[in-house]
């Protein structure tokens, strides 16, 4: 490290003080500075762009998709709804319940796209919604679950268990998606 990669370390100090700051913020912000509805927006666009790209494989496979697109919008309107009971109570910092749930919905978040089985041939991933790709581990994968049963060929001329297998996968996602909706919509009613 003294001679070539960083010799006098100041990335190593300036990243040391970034991840100080980062820390001290969630230590001390009463409310954890996440966005449920920049969340859900990804999610909405990764959804989009999952459906764009491999239009044709879904239409020849003849898979059902509505579930996927109608979850995420749900999932949109209810981020909507949560940001904008997060926007009239985090200032509210004396009610500790309130904000306490407010941490424990966004703690949350993350949590609902975790499946216990792991993704197919993948066990030891089990975030359905980002992990990195199987065919290039240096590039993560949205999706990972569909895009693997999507890639995975026709195996002895039986398209059906190709198409039950990312049937599988994409009704993971919508029961995930589900669940979030859920969760963030129980979460605006708190009062």
């Amino acid at each position: 490290m003294t001679e070539f990669g960083d010799p006098k370390f100041i990335f190593h100090q300036k990243l040391g003080e970034y991840a100080a700051r980062t820390l001290f913020s969630l230590a001390t912000e009463p409310v954890l500075p996440m966005s449920a509805l920049n969340y859900a927006r990804k999610v909405n666009e990764l959804v989009v762009d999952l459906l764009s790209r491999n239009y044709d494989e879904i239409r020849n496979l003849t898979l059902d998709v509505v579930g996927i697109t109608v979850n995420s919008a749900k999932l949109l309107e209810a981020a909507e709804k949560f940001e904008m009971f997060v926007g009239q109570n985090s200032h509210e910092t004396t009610n500790v319940i309130i904000t306490r749930q407010i941490n424990d919905i966004m703690m949350m978040m993350e949590r609902q796209f975790i499946y216990e089985f792991g993704l197919p041939d993948r066990p030891s991933f089990r975030h359905l919604l980002f992990a990195p790709s199987s065919t290039n581990t240096y590039a993560g994968s949205a999706f990972p679950g569909i895009i693997d049963e999507l890639e995975k060929p026709v195996e002895n001329g039986n398209i059906e268990d190709k198409k039950k297998s990312v049937q599988k996968q994409i009704g993971l996602i919508v029961s995930k998606l589900e669940g979030m909706a859920r969760l963030l919509a129980v979460g605006s009613s708190f009062a």
